[in-house]
């Protein structure tokens, strides 16, 4: 099918900016979405997808999660040492896809109702880019901002309840990917990549 590519992203905010980035790079492209299953799900089907390609055209992202993990690496062992076919893409956001939307320093900032003085300028150098996304909510001059996105006091979990659906309801309504490319090295890589590949042919 011309324009058309199948993602595979790890939960809904990935989702949610891989959709914005391919509607950025051609606004005319179809998608279809798997995942959102964690990112022990594209490690165990990488090798199915990575056969599928050869009739389709497929990106995956995920997170590096630690700044040990080699990504070359990561995609070898989870292609168990085949050759990757050109027609899959899969790119690794700089620790977390936090980094990437967290990359629109104005957009999350003005989102957050905090100063933009208080997001990193370069959030590829964020060892933990989602906590620093939860802190910075924190100071948040907005309430229902501090509620949903930060976990209460003597909570297990390090994201709020509806952490989730607040980001994505940002990155899939304000958040900009031309801005965020000037700010982030690793999302202008994973962006070029996939432009390659969705505006060519099988």
């Amino acid at each position: 099918m011309p324009g058309h590519l199948t993602l595979v992203t790890e939960d809904l905010p990935s989702e949610a900016l891989a959709h914005r980035l391919l509607s950025y790079i051609d606004p005319d492209v179809t998608f279809t979405s798997l995942g959102r299953r964690g990112v022990g799900y594209i490690q165990n089907k990488l090798r199915n997808l990575n056969h599928a390609a050869a009739g389709m055209r497929i990106v995956a992202i995920a997170d590096r999660d630690s700044i040990q993990k080699c990504p070359i690496e990561m995609i070898r062992s989870w292609l168990g040492g085949v050759n990757k076919s050109p027609n899959l893409i899969v790119r690794m956001a700089e620790m977390e896809i936090e980094s990437w939307i967290l990359a629109d320093r104005e957009g999350i900032a003005l989102f957050l109702n905090v100063p933009v003085s208080r997001i990193p300028q370069f959030p590829d150098n964020v060892a933990d880019p989602k906590q620093e996304l939860v802190n910075i909510a924190r100071l948040s001059r907005t309430k229902t901002i501090r509620e949903q996105m930060c976990p209460p006091p003597g909570a297990r979990s390090v994201v709020g309840p509806a952490y989730n659906s607040s980001i994505e309801n940002f990155v899939r309504g304000s958040w900009r990917p031309a801005q965020a490319l000037q700010n982030s090295p690793s999302l202008r890589r994973a962006e070029q990549r996939i432009r390659e590949l969705a505006l060519r042919s099988v």
